[in-house]
């Protein structure tokens, strides 16, 4: 227990919330205002990928608490929770408290799991639900437990959980499924079969939710998984899963076992064969997927696996602990390294709106301060539109009818956009002849931080932010696009191309003298 408080207090810590999670809470928002899951009001675009979170942030919302606040602490719940429950299964699996602890150390210290864990996002929900039905399967596999109505019943409905969370659970629904038939077939004694309440739990969930979302967005994919594999690597994948491996150092293990002289016979069947399929699938996965742009964020349902289960072949197949509390040192090693090196990159002040406002160096603002000045000079207007990039915080706190320049939040059928060569999710950008036709009063042209006084006073499509959303527009658009510099307060100003006119914006530009810039 003392551990797990170790490994809540580094999530702490590092607490912060990722631009995306506010994607979700403005779907949650207008879920609680009566507007239903959109992400404007005249549209039904699935442009979230975590439906049952997005369900979860609408109570908070509704009750009137900061869903960034409800997030954080619900998120470190989960990760408490899960920590506990995979050092029970390392336990049950080992029968030896200190290996098991030592095969279980590599994960409590993993950083990408600690980070994650309060980003706002599904994450930590979503990994707790993963190891919950590994627990439940493992009973049945290790025959401590019986394949009971009610534990079918229950795998059932916590793969339907996971699975509402995020779709890629159906790996978990079908492997789990695959090695309770296995194991069912391959008993001796072979009990009475009960898979009918395995898919009668999993079914009652996934079926309903599939029909509404078929009836009310039209498809039965969300939006976001053809915008994120349109154009997918499976190389770039690849390497993905290549940097995660190596940077676990999950391959130690490996190597202190072959180095070994004595080695035991393994038992591979059971735990570790499932365990083994279920990584060995959501890896294909994200392969085929080309990886993410977010750390290693995807892989934390399976990540606790990736770890443990080559600790647990070393620890089953040596005589010695001593090889055991080498690979755990060095795996430890490693993730304390990633956490203080690497890991800290990957820590933008702009993703932390919950502990610093601003940056410590004063040359940034964060997402949401950047977003509540927008809306405090428009005086919150959802009637002003404005394309951006950074769909998360601004709009959000904006309260700005938004349109998404990844294409994330827009209707496929419509999206025109062009390939920029940025990571999976951001591989497309929306062309200008589709952001005229989406008819924004701003576009905005920097998202992230301008430092005080340094606004350029001529812009150019040398500028790579202008020359991005400018992609496609003829001679005639570039003559007549107006640049503004929105003041947001203590010397930060939003870059910004004023598109079309808008009163609130007519009435800003006069109250405030704001100069209007041409492309140069």
């Amino acid at each position: 227990m003392g551990l797990i408080l170790v490994g809540l207090g580094y999530a702490w810590m590092f607490r912060h919330v990722d631009d995306d999670a506010f994607i979700t809470f403005r779907y949650s928002k207008h879920l609680a205002e009566g507007l239903g899951p959109v992400w404007n009001a005249d549209q039904r675009v699935e442009g979230y990928t975590n439906f049952l979170w997005m369900l979860i942030m609408a109570v908070p919302i509704s009750l009137g608490i900061d869903p960034v606040i409800a997030a954080t602490l619900l998120s470190l719940l989960c990760l408490g929770l899960n920590l506990f429950l995979l050092y029970r299964i390392s336990l049950r699996f080992i029968g030896h408290a200190r290996i098991a602890m030592l095969c279980w150390l590599p994960v409590m210290c993993s950083h990408t799991l600690l980070f994650t864990a309060t980003s706002g996002l599904e994450t930590a929900l979503n990994g707790l639900l993963w190891t919950i039905v590994i627990s439940l399967v493992h009973g049945i596999l290790d025959r401590s437990r019986v394949a009971s109505a009610l534990r079918m019943l229950s795998i059932g409905f916590f793969c339907g959980l996971a699975t509402l969370c995020r779709m890629e659970a159906m790996i978990l629904f079908g492997i789990s499924f695959i090695a309770l038939l296995v194991a069912h077939y391959t008993r001796a004694d072979r009990p009475r079969a009960r898979f009918q309440y395995l898919w009668a739990g999993f079914l009652a969930l996934v079926l309903p939710w599939l029909i509404w979302r078929y009836s009310f967005y039209g498809d039965l994919l969300p939006n976001t998984f053809y915008v994120k594999t349109a154009l997918r690597s499976a190389s770039s994948g690849f390497v993905f899963v290549c940097a995660y491996l190596t940077a676990s150092a999950a391959w130690v293990p490996g190597i202190l076992y072959k180095l070994q002289k004595q080695r035991l016979a393994r038992n591979l069947s059971g735990l570790p064969t499932y365990v083994a399929g279920l990584a060995f699938t959501f890896l294909c996965y994200v392969i085929w997927a080309g990886g993410d742009y977010l750390e290693f964020r995807i892989l934390v349902p399976v990540l606790p696996m990736l770890l443990m289960f080559p600790m647990w072949m070393l620890a089953k197949g040596t005589e010695s602990v001593r090889p055991v509390v080498i690979a755990s040192g060095i795996m430890v090693l490693f993730a304390f390294v990633w956490g203080q090196g690497n890991g800290r990159f990957f820590r933008f002040p702009h993703m932390n709106s919950l502990v610093h406002p601003y940056s410590e160096d004063a040359h940034f603002m964060s997402f949401a301060e950047q977003g509540q000045a927008m809306g405090d000079l428009l005086e919150h207007d959802g009637t002003v539109r404005i394309a951006i990039g950074a769909c998360g915080a601004i709009p959000y706190y904006s309260g700005f009818y938004g349109i998404d320049l990844y294409g994330l939040n827009e209707p496929r059928d419509q999206f025109d956009g062009y390939a920029t060569g940025y990571g999976a999710g951001h591989a497309i950008l929306a062309s200008y002849p589709y952001i005229q036709a989406r008819r924004p009063h701003l576009i905005s042209l920097r998202c992230g931080y301008i430092e005080a006084g340094a606004a350029e006073s001529r812009y150019t499509l040398t500028d790579p932010n202008v020359a991005e959303v400018m992609h496609g527009a003829t001679q005639e658009d570039l003559a007549k696009t107006q640049i503004v510099e929105l003041p947001l307060g203590n010397g930060f100003v939003e870059v910004c191309i004023y598109h079309l006119p808008h009163p609130k914006i007519e009435a800003l530009i006069k109250n405030k003298a704001l100069k209007i810039y041409t492309l140069q």
